[in-house]
């Protein structure tokens, strides 16, 4: 969907990006997320704002990251956790000179745990930051951070009522860089907001310490047997399997559970898994109704949008013709 951001807006998103992402002089800062995606759109502002140097690649692969990063020293970029999957699985990233990489920003959807430290395995030299706070220290990698200044988040319930600090809600804010509405679209518009607060569609909570953890787009999270069950958690662990290079979990319909969790994976060239030991994997770190029921091997790369991330609705629909799924 296109919104409409007021000039206020925009310069309110230069601020908070030089908070958590600071782009000094001399930095050279690539655009390798698309620039129609809020991801990386305030860095066209804020880096002729801050002195830096803007580089653009056409579209994201990791041989174009990779030779843009090691020709024009870039410094500082942005991706989405789908990107810095494929690039610390690129072959050849070995035979680049990426020295000048020094911050990798991360966002859009969950970042699981074992991509996290393969990428600092890969990446030694460059600093993760998730894209509301700069300071991440160890046990906070996973999180999305604390809020900018100015800017105003809450979990709450499906009535709208806070929840208590650890507890599991819908992501709510308000601030200042909050878009004005969707482009021509006044319905989704008002449905979006409630209380001056915009409705994120993320799915997580609050530490004891005010950090953010995104578990799951609310559209994406599974009901079974009256069970909640986050895509993004059974996805961190059958990424931790060696074998695994891509997975996107979601919900298909059942008549006796409602939703029964599935997963489509992509396995590294040369590997070799069946479904069975999948799921026997999985049963070792996940509640049994959150293990998956059905698995599903592409040969192919899954669908992504134009920003990235995997498209787990063109997955999912092929099962939901002629149904309407609990959560939508």
């Amino acid at each position: 969907k296109g919104v409409e951001m007021r000039h206020s807006n925009i310069l309110e998103n230069v601020y908070h990006t030089n908070f958590w992402f600071p782009l000094e002089e001399g930095a050279v800062h690539l655009h390798a997320a698309p620039i129609f995606h809020i991801a990386d759109f305030p860095f066209m502002f804020a880096a002729p704002a801050f002195g830096a140097t803007q580089v653009t690649v056409p579209k994201f692969n990791p041989q174009t990251f990779c030779d843009a990063v090691q020709s024009e020293r870039v410094t500082h970029t942005v991706l989405v956790p789908t990107m810095i999957n494929m690039l610390t699985l690129f072959p050849d990233l070995k035979n680049y000179d990426l020295t000048s990489l020094k911050h990798l920003g991360y966002g859009g959807s969950p970042m699981a745990p074992e991509l996290v430290h393969r990428t600092r395995q890969v990446l030694p030299n460059v600093k993760l930051t998730g894209l509301l706070d700069h300071e991440h220290t160890e046990d906070k990698l996973t999180s999305c951070g604390r809020p900018c200044l100015g800017i105003d988040v809450h979990v709450v319930d499906p009535t709208g009522k806070e929840v208590e600090t650890g507890q599991t809600g819908e992501l709510v804010a308000r601030g200042a860089n909050i878009m004005r509405s969707y482009w021509n679209k006044p319905e989704e518009t008002k449905l979006a907001f409630r209380n001056g607060f915009f409705r994120t569609g993320d799915i997580g909570y609050q530490d004891a310490n005010g950090y953010f953890y995104i578990l799951d787009r609310l559209k994406d999270m599974i009901v079974t047997g009256g069970e909640n069950v986050y895509s993004g958690e059974v996805e961190a662990v059958i990424y931790t399997h060696p074998a695994v290079r891509e997975v996107a979990v979601f919900g298909i319909p059942d008549p006796k559970w409602g939703e029964l969790v599935m997963a489509c994976v992509v396995l590294k060239p040369g590997k070799i898994l069946n479904a069975d030991e999948l799921i026997a994997y999985c049963r070792r770190s996940l509640a049994n109704y959150k293990v998956p029921r059905r698995v599903e091997f592409s040969d192919t790369e899954l669908p992504k949008s134009g920003s990235g991330k995997i498209l787990k609705r063109v997955l999912r629909d092929r099962f939901w013709i002629h149904q309407e799924r609990a959560v939508s």
